[in-house]
């Protein structure tokens, strides 16, 4: 009978063989003939609807995207990504340009290789949009759209939200009061809040020898707190993005760009402090300087003119303080790739409240800010929301973007901040425009606090594991606070003084009782832990432990920790550190850190036991001896003298 069961199951494997073979041929025979036949269609130019001819005959400006023979995954993986995205551009863009010289009514104003793309203006009296699309090469048409800073928080297009004060308002001062200049510098509220202040004084760094480069409305460099770059400190772009050789001096039409560099690295000439890193080198494009009325407005165009400057000037931090309503694809492939130039990107995430975000904040990317208060409550105005990932960006999302993601990542003070304006002034603007400059900042201070170049995933790792929400808020990343306040002591402790963590096992298999697992920790200096009053740089740790049916929080008792896991608990078990760095008297939070263990279940079976395919004496000796070790079930072993028994 088994004899019988064994040739069917021989027949129907044949059987699926031969069904399968044929399949296979067939695939390859269609293959065949697809290929000798021309594709009926062609993938067709895509015009976005906001550029598509009206029939007016009105000009248009429109930006014109290229072919191109790189990817991100070229880009991010290249060398020197700029020089290999100009070389692209060059290329994919001559025939367009060959063309449009011959061809009326297109005027090229200026070309972009961070893009691969040219700004060109149509008029619709002499040629078409869908003439320029149907052009060799060409990939797409969009708008040159608009953006604009972020500074209010009331309406979109109000202008700022500001209150002039005669100097910088200290830490534990009313909110408007203004104080005499002290002998000994004091702290805006946002630099306490952030808690800048220890990290200069603990780490002796302000930012030294980072570039930041802050894309905003211009800055006036005769304010005795603000100073730029020596080399390359200042950009000025027209509407196209084409540069306007003027000097800083006195120019910021707005006061925005004042305001925001004076956060990111303002002195304390008032005698108060009221920049982040205040020995940070900045960079300055003015991009946004038309329209200042009611809030500065900036074309595409002149974003992609900044980014390309920051860019080939080598800024370490870029800064934006601007936004566009809805998800603007065309961020994306910017903003990657001053990543992969190793640069930060910063950007606001907007100021119409709960269940918004604007571009190019919203961007999975870019690091998102929100804004809070002196009493550290995320302001009514701050956007936030869960992006579902397909919905908002369509095809345009790259592979490796998260199939939904908060916005924003972090939040900093942006009510009521003080800092510098124009004519030597200071002034307190509300938004999520003075929240971003704090992060910029922030970041500033955590690259000049070490050696190593740190990488734009690293330090985005580090600001949110940091970060910190207020007592009786949730620990978890939400629309509101995102991952937390940044911390910017507890940000480069975490990579001055990290936090080490080990485990006896990396994989355990758990078979029929309970497996131990132990963690390990020791800080930078090489100890362990030590409790509140121990003499140790780290102090009270603990290890949250969670995973399939486990959740529990332990105390790590001199650097070890011990938890078991069961059977039932097969998975991926995730081991969170936190402990606390003792600093002049007070602790700063270090990590959280995670560690992962796999465990699995022993799926050992009686057929483990089989001695030359056969159930013998030895195999029930075996097994017996396991299961006195507690490594095997008992239903196993009465499997196996069963079958020893009966000879099955």
């Amino acid at each position: 009978m088994k004899l019988t069961a064994k040739w069917v199951f021989c027949i129907l494997i044949a059987t699926a063989f031969v069904a399968t073979s044929i399949t296979i041929g067939v695939l390859f025979v269609s293959g065949s003939v697809a290929a000798e036949t021309p594709n009926a269609t062609t993938n067709e130019t895509i015009v976005h609807p906001e550029v598509a001819d009206t029939g007016t005959g009105e000009t248009q400006e429109v930006l014109v995207h290229f072919e191109s023979d790189t990817n991100t995954t070229t880009v991010q993986s290249a060398a020197e990504p700029a020089s290999l995205l100009k070389q692209n551009a060059a290329a994919a863009q001559n025939p367009f340009l060959e063309q449009a010289r011959r061809t009326a009514g297109i005027t090229v104003k200026r070309t972009f290789w961070i893009t691969n793309s040219a700004l060109v203006t149509v008029d619709t009296t002499e040629t078409s949009v869908e003439a320029v699309a149907a052009m060799e090469g060409v990939t797409k048409i969009t708008p040159n759209f608009q953006v604009q800073t972020l500074d209010s928080a009331t309406k979109p297009n109000a202008g700022p939200t500001r209150t002039a004060v005669e100097t910088p308002v200290a830490a534990d001062s009313p909110s408007g009061q203004t104080n005499e200049p002290a002998s000994t510098p004091t702290a805006t509220y946002g630099l306490e809040q952030i808690d800048a202040p220890n990290v200069w004084t603990d780490f002796d760094t302000r930012g030294d020898g980072v570039r930041v480069a802050v894309l905003d409305t211009g800055v006036d460099t005769s304010h005795p707190d603000i100073d730029l770059a020596e080399e390359n400190g200042w950009a000025d772009f027209d509407l196209s993005g084409n540069r306007r050789f003027t000097e800083p001096n006195d120019y910021d039409p707005d006061g925005h760009g004042t305001h925001v560099t004076g956060t990111i690295a303002g002195g304390n000439a008032s005698g108060h402090s009221i920049g982040v890193a205040p020995d940070a080198k900045i960079m300055h494009g003015a991009v946004a300087t038309e329209n200042c009325e009611t809030g500065c407005q900036v074309k595409f165009a002149q974003m992609l003119a900044g980014l390309e400057w920051a860019i080939q000037n080598d800024a370490d931090v870029l800064s934006m303080s601007l936004g566009g309503s809805g998800y603007r694809q065309e961020f994306i492939e910017p903003i990657r790739t001053a990543q992969s130039e190793g640069i930060v990107v910063v950007a606001a995430s907007g100021n119409q409240g709960p269940g918004t975000s604007t571009s190019p904040g919203n961007s999975y990317d870019a690091i998102a800010v929100g804004a809070t208060d002196r009493y550290e409550s995320v302001t009514s105005f701050s956007s936030g929301e869960t992006i579902d990932t397909e919905r908002a960006w369509g095809e345009d999302a790259p592979d490796d973007w998260p199939d939904e993601y908060v916005v924003p990542d972090v939040v900093a003070p942006g009510a009521s901040v003080t800092s510098a304006e124009p004519g030597g002034e200071y002034g307190q603007m509300s938004g999520t425009s003075m929240a971003t400059p704090h992060v910029a900042g922030v970041v500033a201070l955590l690259q000049s606090s070490t050696d190593d170049r740190l990488s734009p995933a690293e330090i985005n790792n580090a600001l949110t594991e940091t970060s910190r929400t207020p007592s009786g808020t949730s620990e978890q990343q939400d629309t509101r606070y995102g991952h937390g306040i940044v911390d910017a002591h507890s940000v480069v402790v975490s990579v001055r003084e990290p936090l080490n963590i080990e485990t006896n096992v990396k994989e355990v298999e758990v078979k029929t009782t309970e497996t131990n697992i132990t963690i390990f920790v020791t800080g930078s200096d090489g100890n362990a832990p030590s409790g509140q009053d121990g003499a140790t740089n780290l102090v009270n740790a603990t290890v949250a432990i969670s995973g399939p049916n486990v959740d529990n929080e332990t105390t790590i008792d001199s650097g070890a920790a011990t938890f078991s896991v069961r059977p039932d608990q097969k998975g991926t078990i995730t081991a969170e550190v936190t402990a606390y760095n003792r600093s002049n008297g007070t602790h700063h939070k270090v990590g959280p850190k995670t560690v992962e263990v796999t465990v699995n279940d022993d799926n050992t079976s009686a057929d483990d036991y089989m001695i030359d395919g056969k159930y013998t004496n030895q195999s029930i000796f075996a097994a017996m001896a396991d299961w006195r070790n507690d490594d095997l079930d008992t239903t196993v072993v009465f499997n196996i003298i069963e079958r020893w028994r009966t000879g099955s």
